[in-house]
C-alpha cells in the first residue's frame, strides 16, 4: 500500500508529504491516488504592462497568475516558448518557484526578451514532476499571451547618453571660459590698483 509520498512540487523538507491516505495496491490496471494532493490552474498571463510593442533592448515584464485548487501545497515552476514556433524563449532560468499553498492563487513576475524584430506572442507551460504517470494528474497545463510587435529602438528612443554628454561638456567649456575671463579681468585689475 502507498501511504505517503513526494515529487519535484514538495521536495522542500517543511512540506508536507502528498497522500496520507492507506492506498491498497490492487491488481486494477489504475490506482487513483487523489487525497492531500495539489491541483495548479492558469488563472492568466499577462503583460505587466498595456503596451502592444517590445523594445529589443528592454525586454517586456510578465505576469502568470496561477492558483491551486487542491488540499496539499506546490512548489512549480514555468518552462516558456514562442507561441507561433514552439523554440524556446528568454525568460531567464525557470520563472517561480514559489510555494503555492491549497485555495489561493499566486502571481509570478518575470522578464521576456526576444531577439527580432516581428510580431509573436509567449506560450508558458507549468512543469509538471517527472514522477507522474500522468502529466495533468496534479493540473497544469499551458497559457498564453497575445502578440506583441517587438521592434529595434533608433538612437533617440535606446536612451542614448551622447546628447547628455555633449551637453556637459559645453556647459564646462562655457563655465571654464568665463572663469578664466574672471580670473584675467580680476589679475588686470590689481595691476592697476598696484600702479597708483
Amino acid at each position: 500500500e502507498i501511504v505517503e509520498y513526494r515529487t519535484a512540487w514538495n521536495w522542500d523538507e517543511d512540506m508536507d508529504n502528498y497522500g496520507g491516505d492507506f492506498i491498497p495496491l490492487t491488481w486494477d490496471p489504475i490506482i487513483v491516488v487523489d487525497s492531500n494532493i495539489p491541483n495548479i490552474q492558469w488563472v492568466s498571463l499577462e503583460y505587466s504592462n498595456t503596451d502592444d510593442r517590445a523594445s529589443l533592448n528592454a525586454g517586456v515584464g510578465m505576469l502568470a497568475t496561477i492558483a491551486n485548487r487542491g488540499s496539499a501545497s506546490a512548489v512549480v515552476y514555468l518552462g516558456c516558448d514562442i507561441t507561433e514556433t514552439g523554440v524556446d524563449t528568454n525568460v531567464g532560468s525557470y520563472p517561480g518557484g514559489e510555494k503555492i499553498d491549497p485555495n489561493t492563487e499566486v502571481t509570478i513576475q518575470f522578464s521576456w526578451r526576444h531577439n527580432a524584430e516581428e510580431e509573436v506572442g509567449i506560450t508558458c507551460e507549468i512543469l509538471t514532476p517527472t514522477q507522474l504517470v500522468e502529466d495533468d494528474a496534479f493540473g497544469g497545463g499551458s497559457a498564453s499571451a497575445e502578440s506583441i510587435t517587438w521592434y529595434q529602438p533608433g538612437d533617440n528612443e535606446d536612451g542614448s547618453i551622447l546628447p547628455i554628454v555633449i551637453a556637459l561638456l559645453i556647459g564646462a567649456s562655457v563655465t571654464g571660459y568665463a572663469f578664466f575671463r574672471m580670473s584675467k579681468q580680476s589679475d588686470s585689475d590689481d595691476e592697476e590698483d598696484m600702479l597708483y
